[in-house]
């Protein structure tokens, strides 16, 4: 088996460079652009790409924390 339609460079094992994440979160929050098209653009796996979004997507705890700990010492 030989992949002949292989349109991505070599990059195994190397991180995302700041420029690139920058990248990534500009086109999918305000372009709107998929996964796919992001992919292409910096020429790396979509695997990759959705890597990238979903760790970024970590919700925000802090809050309901203090809330509960007022809760508790009452």
């Amino acid at each position: 088996m030989c992949q002949e339609n292989n349109i991505t460079k070599s990059r195994k094992g190397k991180h995302l460079e700041y420029r690139e994440r920058q990248s990534i979160e500009r086109w999918y929050n305000k372009d709107k652009r998929t996964k796919v098209e992001i992919a292409g653009l910096l020429e790396r796996t979509e695997k990759t790409i959705r890597n990238e979004i979903k760790r970024g997507l970590v919700k925000n705890l802090t809050n309901s924390i203090k809330f509960q700990c007022l809760t508790y010492t009452i």
